[in-house]
């Protein structure tokens, strides 16, 4: 235990002695700034070891900060003065209230940073005290604003007086000015609805007409008018008593024949009561005409009679069902097919093939996937060249 002398005491640790929740400020072993000397530091910042710090002494001493603020607030300029009353500072320890705006600290010393070796200041949120120092590097500061209405304990190298910018406070309101211009006259309003009619007069009496005038000559003539509509029919004349037959003349010569004219036939086929059966690439075979469907080409083929040309082909299915159907010519697959894919009718109109007397036709239908059994009709429009 070592005693402390009244005054400022060369401790070996600086701030305010070591108590719970007021811990000072370290660095860590082997740190090294330029131009600061914490030998300095713990000389210049040091509160004296007499005033023990425990939170009733926290306590008082906020207290007498409070009252240090009312009674700075009693001294306080009147509205529109900015300047404060100036605060006599002694050399050491100097408890005072900040009653300026809330500044940077060097701002807020108004020029008498030089002679100030400290300012400590209390934190109420976690009642630890914060420490600031020129000889402080700037990461080390514990806070950098002085806030108006704050009570600061300021350690002074010498005597010194203090003033700085005080808050402002809002002056008495003006009184009110004249009232301004009438503003531009505004659009004129929408057109009201018409008034009710007036009462109507009574006619006066007719007068005595007068006399006639003399007759002006006579016009042009005008444009001829119209026809009349025809009249009724005259009654028919006597009919004459046919006279004798006369003898009959000779037959004339036989014309050219005229030319053959075009012609068309609608032909088709179907399976009937029967169906095609519905699996994947299996395949049947319809004839014309007849209502039946075959396994193979050669029991469904039929002779044409006739030359000429098939067009027009057109297939109907009893539901939707995939089905490819193609024109068979002499065993052989034509240029006119096509596909119902998942629908139930297909067509096609853009080929056309030519048969001559005696070639076959039949009709193969093969399924492109797995399904139900289905009826199946189709037609072709077929043009004779004989």
């Amino acid at each position: 235990m070592r005693a402390l002398r009244a005054g400022v005491n060369r401790a070996a640790r600086s701030g305010l002695g070591r108590t719970a929740g007021c811990p000072r400020p370290d660095l860590q072993r082997g740190t090294t700034l330029a131009g600061w000397n914490p030998r300095r530091l713990r000389l210049e910042t040091a509160i004296p070891m007499s005033i023990p710090v425990t939170r009733r002494r926290i306590h008082v001493l906020l207290l007498f900060g409070c009252l240090a603020v009312a009674s700075m607030a009693a001294l306080r300029p009147a509205s529109g003065s900015a300047q404060s009353p100036p605060l006599q500072l002694r050399a050491g320890i100097n408890h005072v209230a900040y009653l300026g705006p809330t500044l940077p600290v060097a701002a807020a010393l108004n020029g008498i940073a030089p002679s100030v070796s400290a300012i400590w200041d209390l934190n109420p949120a976690d009642g630890r005290w914060r420490l600031w120092a020129q000889a402080l590097p700037e990461a080390l500061l514990g806070f950098d604003l002085l806030v108006g209405g704050k009570p600061y304990f300021l350690i002074m190298r010498e005597p010194v007086r203090w003033e700085y910018e005080a808050t402002p406070s809002q002056g008495t309101p003006g009184p009110t000015g004249p009232p301004g211009p009438p503003g531009p006259v505004g659009p004129a309003g929408p057109v009201g609805p018409p008034g009710p009619a007036g009462p109507v007069d009574a006619a006066s009496a007719d007068g005595a007409d007068g006399a006639t005038g003399p007759v002006g000559p006579a016009g042009a003539q005008g444009p001829a008018g119209p026809a009349g509509p025809v009249g009724p029919p005259g009654p028919a004349g006597p009919v004459e008593a046919a006279g004798a037959e006369g003898a009959e003349g000779e037959t004339g010569p036989v014309g050219p024949a005229g030319p053959q004219g075009p012609s068309a036939q609608l032909i088709g086929g179907g399976t009937g009561e029967e169906k095609l059966e519905q699996k994947n690439s299996s395949t049947g075979y319809v004839p014309l005409f007849g209502g039946s469907v075959f396994v193979t080409l050669n029991e469904a083929k039929q002779v044409m009679p006739l030359a000429g040309a098939l067009s027009d082909f057109y297939v109907r299915l009893g539901e939707g069902q995939p089905y490819t159907f193609t024109v068979f010519k002499n065993d052989a697959a034509t240029l006119i097919t096509c596909s119902t894919g998942a629908g139930d009718a297909c067509s096609d109109v853009i080929h056309t093939v030519v048969f001559a007397a005696g070639d076959t036709i039949a009709i193969e239908a093969v399924a492109t996937a797995n399904g139900a059994r289905v009826r199946m009709l189709w037609t072709a429009k077929f043009s004779p060249t004989e």
